[in-house]
């Protein structure tokens, strides 16, 4: 039956299934020579590994004239082309023009094979489909240094004649932020709309670095995503103060992107902001869905004021927010917020979660006190005092009657902390945060039920 499905029809029945898995890609190029022409290039839309792609170039298709211990090719015309491409690139560039995503890992390629591909791929469009890119580690070997290097070569839209498209993500694990900037610089960078990067940053001044070259380089329309994750744990780094805590300075060049939907800073320092640093956030970037400023736990003490004033500014300028993530280090509510903006009634709430990130803020801690006050015998009713809610309990409630007026989406509050991984983990004290929160969430559940969706306005 195979033989009378035309391509058209192949496309319409299986390759349009979202949840195509790749494996099933490669059954469709076994089947027949029409699934086949099909199938091969959507296997070849994603490179997930460099050295497969690689595998395509064997050593004999070198150039014969290339003396790889100088860097040169002596089998080039006046015009600096090769006469003839070496055995092995044609089918090369045919597998990287199908690219739409590609992982790149300069690692895997021998020193000799990035010594000899370079006159040969600067002279052409390698992958002028590209769309979005992961890079593992360095640019270049430490091996191997060439300029430009492999990688840029790789990766830039060298031949003006041939249209190239434009990527929309940046993705990158365990790259230098030195080796990132350089990304920023290609023109088919331009309109970039993510960038995710995660790695081991020194201190927020190589992020702010960062930072200025996507506000140097990148369309401030088009970007819409800029993640950040520091793997990199360094405990006493704090005796540096000035290089260590990020500051609003750290994050101004941010601010030219009015469209961001997404800033995630997780890690990455110490916070050395106030309410009105957030609040300030919030305006720079009204269309958010995630925000998330979240210092390494296990590093200790950091010296911002983050407080539910904070979280309030959010909930004002960001009407699409979604997830919620601050270095709380107060809990003690201001009273009942005044009347947020109205929204449309036909479009419900969005679901929103907070996540409150270090051990200062805890509901315990920053209960209202109570003064005892002894009543009169003749006064006393023993059942009327056990109704009597305990303060904690009080303020419990409270705390979730602020957050659901804030949002009354609000579907749940994670609290972060030590894990036992983390220096200065202490199991009663953590065990105890997390019995807090877990009792909250009990709060905060019953009384989105008490009041529905349309009694939180």
């Amino acid at each position: 039956m195979h033989e009378a499905l035309h391509t058209l029809d192949i496309l319409n029945l299986i390759l349009d299934d979202a949840d195509l898995q790749q494996a099933d890609l490669f059954h469709c190029a076994l089947a027949c020579s029409l699934w086949r022409d099909v199938a091969i290039p959507k296997i070849w839309e994603d490179i997930r590994s460099t050295d497969a792609l690689f595998r395509l170039l064997p050593e004999e298709a070198l150039d014969p004239d290339y003396d790889a211990a100088e860097g040169l090719s002596s089998a080039l015309d006046r015009n600096d082309h090769h006469h003839v491409l070496p055995t092995g690139w044609d089918i090369f560039c045919r597998r990287a023009a199908f690219a739409k995503r590609l992982v790149l890992d300069i690692s895997v390629v021998s020193s000799d094979q990035q010594r000899a591909f370079g006159p040969v791929i600067s002279r052409m469009t390698t992958f002028p489909s590209l769309e979005r890119l992961v890079l593992h580690g360095l640019l270049q070997s430490k091996q191997v240094t060439t300029a430009p290097c492999l990688s840029l070569l790789l990766l830039d839209a060298n031949n003006p004649a041939r249209e190239v498209a434009n990527l929309k993500s940046i993705e990158t694990k365990q790259t230098p932020v030195p080796d990132i900037v350089p990304l920023l610089h290609l023109p088919r960078a331009r309109i970039l709309r993510s960038i995710c990067v995660t790695g081991q940053i020194p201190n927020p001044i190589i992020l702010s670095s960062l930072f200025e070259a996507l506000s140097s380089n990148i369309d401030p329309i088009t970007l819409r995503e800029v993640s950040v994750t520091r793997t990199l744990r360094a405990p006493h780094l704090y005796e540096l103060a000035d290089s260590y805590f990020l500051a609003p300075a750290h994050i101004l060049p941010l601010a030219a992107f009015r469209r961001l939907t997404r800033v995630e800073l997780l890690g990455v320092a110490g916070f050395f902001m106030e309410d009105a640093d957030y609040a300030r956030c919030a305006e720079w970037w009204p269309e958010l869905r995630v925000f998330a400023l979240e210092p390494p736990v296990q590093e200790g003490w950091y010296p911002g004021i983050c407080t539910l004033r904070a979280v309030e500014a959010f909930a004002r300028g960001c009407p699409d927010l979604e997830l919620l993530g601050l270095p709380l280090v107060s809990l003690d509510v201001p009273g009942d917020p005044s009347p947020l903006p109205l929204k449309s009634s036909t479009t419900p709430p969005p679901d929103v979660t907070i996540r409150v990130v270090g051990d200062c803020a805890t509901i315990v801690e920053v209960a209202p006190p109570v003064v005892e006050v002894a009543p009169p015998v003749t006064d006393f009713v023993p059942h009327e005092q056990e109704q009597t809610p305990h303060p904690r309990t009080r303020y419990g409630k409270d705390l979730a009657s602020y957050l659901l007026k804030l949002f009354p989406g609000l579907d749940r509050v994670i609290y972060v902390g030590r894990t036992p991984a983390d220096a200065g983990y202490n199991a009663p004290v953590a065990e105890g945060r997390r019995s807090m929160w877990e009792k909250f969430d009990v709060t905060l559940r019953a009384m989105k039920e008490e009041w529905g969706v349309e009694g939180v306005a």
